[in-house]
């Protein structure tokens, strides 16, 4: 789980350090008389204390902020005829120099990819299905990392065939400890603003949703929040969801041996999440009946568990006026001992994705 910290949350970890280190050093001070080393000790005690309450005051601090669209590390891949300049050898920490630069092309087989910051207005020149890919929780902590992952997972996925168009990508700066709230008010505003945002550049885009783990999990709930909103909905040609998850106490059922400790240390150390007050996409709203689905499982995944996402697609499938617009594909042979977040090599699921989006748009294939 990727945890940010501030300068300022340093700065009490510094003041605790320090404040213990003194008392200890009290002792030290030949020179100085009992009554000096006395009132060092308790002097270093105190501040420590008060240094140790203000830690344990700002962990606790939930941040329900919501961020605004230059936070979410907007990028833009969009497939391009002929480039000036030579592409760049693609790896996670390259495409760092390309958000640097603010732009950069890339070569993915015989295709050329222009990467944009933000949402360029070129893209209203593209006639093609537009993806939106909500990603999951990075591999690894800090806000560099997390703003480098989302690009590579697309930049995998388009490698993979799984994503065939332009897509746009970001990143969730609610997956930080402080703000952390499992697709809810604050992860539904992040995606909501990206989609807004490209319907707004291009009125007439045709947008499919692509999400993995709790990004699709996120695309889930979105459509659940506005099935109410039609008009709203009216850019989204289709959905991909790649093993969502249903929440955080799903999550530990099934992995890490029951996990209600580990559920309530989650809770403890996320103080944004709190599961009883919280909407899921169990909750009895209505689906919208007109948007095609494809959910994609793994048969031995222990974090999106196999009876967990049949019981998803069950109940959104009851909520959608008999769900026949909701597909789910179970990876079977060779791939189904791929790992949660290897679901995109498996080529079975390829291929489905594929068909899938064949079937959508027929004039495109």
């Amino acid at each position: 789980m990727a945890v940010y910290t501030t300068k300022k949350h340093h700065f009490f970890i510094l003041i605790l350090a320090t404040a213990t280190v003194v008392p200890l050093c009290g002792s030290f001070f030949k020179t100085l008389s009992p009554v000096m080393q006395r009132n060092t000790k308790i002097a270093g005690a105190l501040i420590g204390a008060a240094a140790l309450i203000k830690c344990i005051h700002y962990w606790s601090i939930p941040d329900r902020s919501f961020p605004t669209i230059d936070k979410l590390h907007v990028l833009t891949f969009l497939p391009i005829t002929s480039a000036r300049g030579k592409p760049i050898a693609v790896e996670k920490w390259e495409i760092k120099a390309v958000i640097k630069k603010q732009s950069g092309i890339i070569q993915i087989h015989d295709q050329l990819y222009c990467i944009h910051v933000g949402i360029p207005n070129e893209i209203h020149h593209y006639t093609q299905p537009i993806y939106i890919y909500s990603p999951g929780i990075p591999e690894m902590p800090g806000p560099l990392y997390s703003a480098v992952h989302p690009a590579f997972c697309v930049y995998t996925a388009i490698k993979a065939g799984n994503i065939q168009g332009p897509c746009v990508v970001f990143d969730y700066p609610t997956r930080a400890r402080r703000s952390f709230n499992f697709c809810q008010a604050q992860d539904l505003h992040c995606l909501d603003l990206v989609y807004t945002k490209l319907i707004t550049t291009h009125p007439t885009a045709q947008v499919v949703l692509f999400g993995n783990c709790i990004g699709a999990t996120t695309i889930l709930r979105m459509l659940t929040e506005k099935a109410h909103d039609p008009k709203y909905l009216s850019a989204v040609k289709a959905v991909i969801a790649e093993t969502p998850v249903i929440s955080l106490k799903h999550i530990f059922q099934y992995a890490l041996w029951g996990g209600r400790l580990t559920h309530l240390l989650c809770r403890l150390n996320f103080p944004n999440y709190t599961p009883k007050k919280l909407a899921t996409i169990m909750d009895e709203k209505p689906f919208p009946s007109t948007i095609p689905v494809l959910i994609g499982s793994l048969p031995y995944d222990t974090v999106s568990a196999l009876p967990d996402i049949k019981k998803m697609v069950t109940h959104l499938r009851s909520q959608s006026n008999g769900g026949q617009q909701i597909e789910h594909f179970i990876c079977d042979g060779p791939d189904k001992r791929l790992w949660h977040c290897q679901m995109g090599k498996s080529k079975g699921w390829q291929a489905a994705i594929k068909l899938f989006v064949q079937r959508l748009t027929p004039q495109n294939s």
